[in-house]
């Protein structure tokens, strides 16, 4: 071999040695390092974080204050025990790298949201992990819930506040919040209108819902209606004729009943209406004037009013089939006609205590078809409060419900039959008091 293959091959070799040096000397390119210098971590974190190692095949952990944070020296798992500062370092292939545990505090409120009525009190409790330091409290709005030192919350009025904890940390202050809401008052009363004669007494009621406190009372017309206050309820006097409004009311939550107070005494207008006996009185239905015999009735309340309806009839007894009854009630002082209504299969009038309401029903023979209603007086008329029937379509049987035969729509079977049951159930139903218009009866009832 000549000289120049010879160093050729010389040359060759020594690149190859070189070559397969850079390989085994890995070390030269190594690294170690983490994403960030410094993790603000919570108290109870357990987190895996791992350096990046190029280069390195074996990487150990450490930490600075174990009593502040833990790492797992094979995994890098940490684990903030309390609030503190920990350095994590992680060595390997005489590399190393580090990141810094600005460990804080947690605190935790046993509810994250209340509702309270008026004057209320309900106590908060924290809890606080990693440090010792004092809680402080406050709300966002203290004219609606205010909040004392050791959490225990009052609710003032209605509106929303938002109660806060916080602990002042080494690195900084972390808190927890809880929404208060404070329902207002609500106030109902037992009735919202009355038609009451001179010296007639009557007793209100104000219920009170997300308050305890007691209501306050006034009349708007003293001299029309006087009032007589013991805590959720209040006697009225009817003074003269005209008109008042009851208000009861917790600061500015209120609830009103209208009185109106007639010159003239019920029981005296019905004596008088009725006093004729057996001879005609006349009445408006339907565009026209017709009469019919007063020879019994009943007094049956078809509203919320004191003063009863009278039910007047024709017949002096059940006469086993359909039997029509005249609805009148008092208006301006004056006996008026509500409207009429007929019953069928029933012995007298059938009256719904309930719902204060004439209950009536129907039938087709050899149709199949039948239906009941409720009816009650509003604003001087007789009106149908809730109407029920049902027929056969073809081989179909059709169920309507609704509060009047027009508004009546189609529903299930189940859904008639729970309506039914609510507003038709035989024990909220009672046969009316049948009256003869004697003399003797007139002077029992009105004098």
């Amino acid at each position: 071999m000549d000289r120049k293959k010879k160093g050729f091959l010389r040359a060759l070799l020594i690149l190859c040695l070189f070559l397969m040096a850079g390989t085994v000397y890995a070390g030269n390119g190594a690294s170690l390092k983490f994403s960030k210098a410094a993790r603000t971590l919570k108290v109870g974190t357990v987190k895996t974080i791992k350096a990046t190692a190029k280069g390195i095949k074996k990487v150990k952990y450490s930490s600075s204050n174990r009593k502040v944070a833990e790492v797992d020296a094979a995994t890098g798992k940490v684990t903030v025990k309390k609030e503190g500062t920990a350095k994590i370092t992680a060595k390997g292939g005489g590399k190393s790298a580090s990141y810094t545990i600005k460990a804080m505090p947690v605190v935790k409120l046993n509810v994250s949201s209340v509702k309270l009525d008026v004057n209320a009190t309900r106590k908060l409790k924290a809890a606080v992990k990693g440090t010792s330091a004092k809680k402080k409290w406050s709300s966002s709005n203290p004219s609606v819930a205010s909040v004392s030192s050791s959490g225990k919350i009052k609710a003032k009025k209605a509106g929303t506040a938002i109660i806060t904890v916080s602990v002042k940390g080494k690195h900084g202050k972390v808190s927890a919040k809880c929404k208060v809401t404070v329902r207002g008052p609500k106030i109902t009363l037992n009735k919202t209108s009355l038609t009451l004669s001179k010296k007639q007494t009557e007793t209100l009621t104000a219920k009170v819902k997300n308050s305890s406190e007691n209501v306050k009372w006034k009349t708007s017309n003293s001299k029309v209606v006087s009032i007589s206050k013991k805590k959720n309820k209040v006697t009225l006097t009817a003074k003269k004729a005209g008109t008042a409004t009851i208000t009861a009311y917790i600061g500015k939550v209120k609830a009103v009943c209208k009185v109106t107070v007639q010159e003239a005494d019920w029981k005296g207008l019905y004596y008088d209406f009725l006093k004729k006996g057996e001879t005609s009185f006349s009445y408006k239905a339907g565009g026209y004037t017709s009469t019919a015999k007063a020879r019994s009735f009943y007094l049956v309340h078809l509203n919320d009013d004191t003063v009863p309806e009278l039910v007047v009839s024709s017949l002096s007894s059940n006469p086993g089939g359909p039997e029509n009854f005249w609805v009148f009630t008092v208006k301006n002082g004056k006996v008026t006609y509500a409207g009429n209504v007929s019953q069928k299969g029933r012995s007298n009038l059938c009256y719904n205590k309930k719902y204060k309401a004439i209950s009536s029903g129907w039938w087709t023979n050899g149709v199949g078809g039948a239906g009941e209603a409720l009816w009650k007086v509003k604003n001087g008329k007789l009106i149908q409060y809730k109407y029920a029937y049902d027929y056969n379509e073809g081989n179909k049987r059709i169920y309507k419900t609704g509060n009047t035969l027009e508004s009546a729509k189609k529903v299930s079977r189940s859904a008639a039959q729970s309506f039914s049951k609510k507003y038709f159930n035989v024990k909220d139903q009672k046969n009316g008091t049948r009256l003869q218009n004697t003399e003797s009866v007139r002077a029992k009832q009105f004098k």
